[in-house]
């Protein structure tokens, strides 16, 4: 019995130590859509489908906020709700709306806004990036 309970807490300390951060797997997944090619035109639909559910996992992960199951604008309004830095929030809404723009816009305009909006997610992402502090 002593020794099932050691090697559950061995267990649950080594998973505890090899989580990656919230923001780590978000730039991970950003450059797997890079990689995937679907800043493309052809493709902006699944780019926009697949940037917004990285943003909304990394809010969750990084922050315990539930907005899987919220849709863009209900995000948009429990993230103003929370106080979160309204340049922050002005960027997400950006980028969520933006498969509105590519919607009615011809192909250099399309290729334009997802590279836009790409470098956006990135930077939200690398601006909530808690600070260490540094020892004194």
């Amino acid at each position: 019995m002593l020794t099932f309970i050691l090697w559950h807490l061995i267990k649950k300390y080594r998973a505890k130590k090899t989580q990656v951060p919230a923001w780590e797997q978000a730039l991970q997944k950003l450059t797997a859509v890079k990689n995937k090619t679907l800043l493309s035109p052809e493709h902006c639909e699944l780019f926009y489908v697949e940037i917004t559910n990285i943003i909304k996992e990394y809010l969750q992960g990084r922050y315990q906020y539930d907005v899987h199951h919220k849709t863009d604008q209900e995000l948009i309004t429990f993230l103003r709700s929370k106080k979160f830095d309204t340049l922050l929030v002005d960027e997400v809404e950006a980028v969520l709306s933006g498969a509105l723009v590519v919607k009615f816009a011809h192909e250099q305009v399309i290729k334009d806004q997802l590279e836009q909006d790409f470098n956006k997610t990135v930077a939200v992402i690398k601006r909530t990036i808690p600070t260490q502090k540094q020892p004194s």
